[in-house]
Parts: C-alpha cells; sequence; structure tokens
C-alpha cells in the first residue's frame, strides 16, 4: 500500500468512527515516513474525535513544525490550542506558531490568546516583564532603566507576534504602553541603549501594534508632546525611519497631509514595508473604494445618519480570512438556501464576514448584503473578491427603504443591527415583510440583563460628559475603575472589544444604542407573525436548559427561558441571537 493510500484508509476509517484502524494506517504511514506530516495532521484529527484535545495539539505541533507549508496542520493547531493556558514554557509551540504568523491570510484570530500564554511561560520574557511591571509601580521611575539584556524582545516570536496579535490582557498592555514609552525616549536619543537596526525593527513592530488596536494605549501629556515632534519632522520632510517609525506608534500615517510622499519613500524599505501597508496603503485603497460606492437608497432620520457617521470613523471588525469562522448550519437553513433560485439578505453586513460566509457556503444561493456605512462596504467588497465570490452583491442601503428594492428573500441575517435603529421592532417588521413564505430570520438582540455592567458604563460616560473621540475613550477607559463597580470592570476588562479602540466605541460608546428583553422579544414576535424556532447557544446551556425544562426539550418556550435567564443572568452575555421563521 502506497503512502497517499495509507492517508486514504486513515481518513476514510476516521469517516466510520473505526479509531483503532485510522490508527492502525496513520502508524504505517509514519512507520513508512517518520517525516510525514500529513499523518500527523491524521493522527491529531483522530486524537481530537477521541477527545484527547491535548495530545491532538502535540500531534499539530510536530506536523507544523515537520513540514511549515503544511496549512491544515496550522489551522488544525489554531483551532484545537486557541484558548489552552500553558504553565511550561515549550519552544515547539512557539515555533508552530510563528510558522502559523509568517503565513499570509491565515486567520489566526485564536493565537491571541495562544500565543500571550506562550509567550508569558517563556523565562527570559517573563524575567524582563517582570522587572518592568514592578518597576511602573515606583513614583517616577522609568521602568526600562536597569535592563541590559533586550534580546527577548527581539526575537521574531515577540517581533512578528506583536506586529500582528493584540493580546486582550490588561497587565500585557501596560507592558506594551511602558515599552512604547522606552522606545519613544530611545527614539530621541543621541546614545540610545539598543543598536539602531535593532531598535528600528522593535519601534516597526510596535507601531504595527498600535495601529491594529486603534491608538486605544494610553498617552501622557509629555509622551504626546513629544510624539508632536515627530509629527513635525515627518510633515516637514526632514524625518528619518527611526522618526517615522515611532511616530506610527502614536498616530495612523495616514493622517499626515504628506501621507503620499511617506508610502512612496518606504514602502519598499525593508523593515518599514508592513507598517507603511497597515498605515498608509490599505487604508488609502479602502477610502478609494468607499468614495466610488453611490447609495442604492435614502438613508433615513437622524440616529441613522449619527449611526452612518459612527462607522465611517470607526468600521470593524478586520478579519483576514473567510473559512476558519464559518456558520453552523441548520437543516432548516440549508434547506432554505440551497433550493432553486435561493434568495439571501445581510441586513447591516458591516465588513462582510458574514455576507462573504453566507455566499461562499451556499454559492447557487443569491446573496444581497446591505449597509449604511460605505467604508464597511468597502472592505466587505475588497474580501468577497479577494475569496473571488460571485454571488454576493454588497450595497449601500438603510433598512427601511428596502422594500423600494422590489425584492424577498428565504433567508434574513440581521445580527447586532436592529438594536441601533431609532425603531428596532419596526426594522424588523421591514425585513419580516420582505421574507419568502416559509423563509426564516437569524436575529441578534442586545439584551437589558446581560449588559447590565455596559449599562452603568454607559451612564459613567453620559454623567462625566465624556466625549466621543479617540481622546475621550482613552480617559475614560483611564478613570473607569474610579467610576464602575469592580464587578463591572471586571466583566469589560474579559471582554475583546475593550482591547480595541474602535470596538470600544461599539461596546461602550455607541451613538444610539436599544436593548431588549426576552419578553419584549416574544411581543414583537407574535406582533409580526413570526415564530421562535429557537436560541442559538453552546450545547452546554441547552443540557442544562433540558434539564431544568425537560418538557421542553427543543428550548421553544421563550417563558421557560425567561425564567432560565433570571437563574443564570450571563446566558446571553453578547446578544440574544435567536432564528424565526415566517408562518
Amino acid at each position: 500500500m502506497s503512502l497517499s493510500e495509507k492517508h486514504a484508509a486513515a481518513r476514510d476509517a476516521l469517516g466510520r468512527h473505526d479509531y483503532e484502524d485510522a490508527i492502525r494506517h496513520i502508524d504505517a504511514a509514519l512507520e513508512h515516513n517518520e517525516h510525514d506530516s500529513a499523518a500527523m495532521s491524521l493522527m491529531a484529527e483522530t486524537l481530537e474525535e477521541q477527545g484527547a484535545l491535548m495530545e491532538a495539539v502535540g500531534y499539530a505541533v510536530l506536523a507544523i513544525n515537520t513540514d511549515n507549508e503544511n496549512l491544515a496542520a496550522k489551522k488544525q493547531f489554531l483551532r484545537l490550542a486557541g484558548e489552552m493556558h500553558f504553565t511550561h514554557h515549550n519552544p515547539n509551540v512557539e515555533s508552530a506558531l510563528l510558522a502559523c504568523l509568517k503565513t499570509p491570510d491565515l486567520e489566526y484570530g485564536g493565537a491571541n490568546v495562544l500565543w500571550g500564554n506562550a509567550l508569558l511561560v517563556n523565562p527570559s520574557f517573563i524575567a524582563l516583564f517582570t522587572h518592568v511591571m514592578r518597576k511602573r509601580l515606583l513614583p517616577w521611575s522609568k521602568p526600562f532603566d536597569g535592563i541590559t539584556d533586550f534580546s527577548p524582545l527581539l526575537t521574531p516570536y515577540f517581533l512578528l507576534g506583536i506586529s500582528q496579535i493584540t493580546v486582550c490582557f490588561l497587565p500585557f498592555e501596560r507592558f506594551m504602553v511602558n515599552l512604547r514609552a522606552f522606545l519613544l525616549e530611545q527614539s530621541g536619543s543621541a546614545e540610545p541603549q539598543l543598536p539602531v537596526s535593532d531598535l528600528l525593527a522593535l519601534t516597526a513592530a510596535m507601531a504595527r501594534y498600535a495601529f491594529h488596536a486603534d491608538f486605544i494605549l494610553e498617552i501622557t501629556p509629555r509622551e504626546q508632546k513629544q510624539a508632536d515632534a515627530f509629527r513635525g519632522k515627518a510633515l516637514s520632510g526632514a524625518a528619518t525611519a527611526q522618526d517615522i517609525a515611532i511616530l506610527g506608534c502614536y498616530a495612523p500615517l495616514y493622517g499626515l497631509s504628506n501621507a503620499d510622499m511617506v508610502e512612496e519613500k518606504y514602502k519598499s524599505h525593508p523593515v518599514l514595508d508592513s507598517m507603511i501597508a497597515d498605515h498608509i496603503t490599505e487604508y488609502k485603497a479602502l477610502r478609494e473604494r468607499a468614495a466610488k460606492i453611490m447609495p442604492a437608497t435614502s438613508i433615513l432620520g437622524e440616529v441613522a445618519d449619527k449611526v452612518r457617521n459612527m462607522y465611517e470613523s470607526f468600521p470593524y471588525p478586520r478579519w483576514r480570512q473567510l473559512e476558519e469562522t464559518k456558520f453552523t448550519w441548520r437543516e432548516q437553513d440549508r434547506a432554505a438556501l440551497e433550493k432553486p433560485g435561493a434568495t439571501g439578505l445581510v441586513a447591516g453586513c458591516g465588513t462582510g464576514r458574514e455576507s462573504c460566509q453566507l455566499a461562499a457556503a451556499f454559492p447557487d444561493a443569491d446573496i444581497l448584503a446591505i449597509d449604511i456605512t460605505a467604508a464597511s462596504l468597502s472592505y466587505a467588497i475588497n474580501k468577497a473578491e479577494q475569496y473571488g465570490i460571485k454571488n454576493v452583491a454588497h450595497i449601500q442601503a438603510d433598512i427601511m427603504e428596502l422594500p423600494k428594492l422590489g425584492r424577498s428573500f428565504d433567508y434574513i441575517h440581521s445580527v447586532g443591527v436592529l438594536h441601533h435603529m431609532a425603531d428596532p421592532e419596526q426594522g424588523w417588521q421591514t425585513l419580516a415583510n420582505l421574507l419568502n413564505p416559509g423563509g426564516i430570520m437569524h436575529i441578534g438582540l442586545y439584551g437589558e440583563t446581560p449588559r447590565r455592567s455596559i449599562v452603568e458604563a454607559r451612564a459613567a460616560i453620559a454623567k462625566g460628559k465624556y466625549p466621543h473621540t479617540p481622546e475621550g475613550m482613552r480617559e475614560f477607559r483611564k478613570d473607569s475603575p474610579l467610576l464602575l463597580r469592580s464587578e463591572s470592570l471586571s466583566t469589560l476588562l474579559k471582554a475583546r472589544d475593550y482591547y480595541f479602540l474602535n470596538m470600544y466605541s461599539d461596546l461602550l460608546f455607541h451613538v444610539h444604542e436599544d436593548r431588549f428583553t426576552i419578553p419584549r422579544i416574544g411581543a414583537a414576535l407574535e406582533k409580526m407573525g413570526m415564530v421562535f424556532t429557537g436560541f442559538k447557544l453552546p450545547e452546554k446551556v441547552m443540557q442544562q436548559f433540558r434539564e431544568l425544562f425537560p418538557d421542553d426539550m427543543r428550548g421553544l418556550s421563550l417563558k421557560n427561558w425567561e425564567a432560565f435567564e433570571k437563574l443564570h443572568p450571563d446566558t446571553f452575555i453578547h446578544s440574544y441571537k435567536f432564528w424565526c421563521r415566517r408562518a
């Protein structure tokens, strides 16, 4: 039996859930070639299905380090290990993660946790990290004073990591704030502590970190004054590569009036090229496309106009790869979207993750994706083109004006949108009217109970009159430990949105937010003549519900869910996500 035949036999056995037979064929393949990365990936898959996740991760790591081009193993590794917390330093894990970070367009969102966890058990880095974090607590101290070995910050693992990953962990963010201040000081020094080439590499990586977090990092007035001086040099044309890099740590370079000149000068620079692509080139491309988008409908009302303007300034999320975040499709969804002539609508598509997923999963369906914000749509259109998706049309339109397009749909997806409308029920009714008989809706709405910490924060923002500007948001973020209950602050610190300024804007500073309760959802469904067909929740939660309500195994009673939420108030911590259908 050839090596490829052994692989096929293992896959066949795995498909039959005959794990013993699968392992036998994988072992035979590894005997044939001990460096068979594909067989190692198959072993990881087999172990995963058996519930042996740590062993599965070990084989995925081995597969990557045996063959750095094994894309399947990289995806497998990030999926399996994304939330794992390591207690000991493992160079093999670091090597596998580094290979993932070097892979263009790989969706390594799961690595945000993993990369930081692996870094914070590295003895050489943790010694430096501990020194900085202890010293920063001393009055008037310079946390990096006394450090003579900067090598932990100059490894490919650290440099590429901070260039591409934002760690959602407040102590690490504070470390990065201090690192940036140190780099600013060094950039203005005639005799920096680091070799010039190392200083430039570290500063350029820091500039990418700050950009990806949308410059949420706290800035002191002294730093701002120093950064402004570097801005002056950049505008005068007298800036060096190091000057440009340090300025990029404090502000987006696309904001420079001479950004085109800076881009031309440094776009092929061996160290600054990726930073320039982030800060200027990609931003320009999106803005140029956004300027060409012509609204297909009017944008109605003061609230809609405010929401549009907000997302023009803070479009999100940025996403990389399509296939890593697939929907979990139910049989009903497939029936609606796989029938001949099927039509789908994504109402409020943002940057296009959901619309591209929907279109890619159902290539024969005709998908319309709408949003009121041109900046977000430009990102969505670029992504659809990148992945060659032909069956989705992205247009700028208002939900309330959709009936004028004269279309109807078999499936409508609208998550995180209706609660930002002036009248959510009216918007929902408008969408419901566009459903074909038997059509399905997937809806996501903010909840009053789950967002109690956010409600408290929004009240504090209003009371303190914090402006909805980058400076105002950073100021409230700095003050919030004194303004919020510790329970509320703890909840916010666990949210990924807390660590990116555009997401922080959406989380706490949104220009308009409405919140639902389960009874309100029920009343709206009844008025529209829609039938509730279930919440989208982890199986663990569903099992808890069934144990409490054994006569409602499918979870179709909203009264039961209301009672369940009273017992478990964080059940819908992100939002109420559910399906309903037109009778």
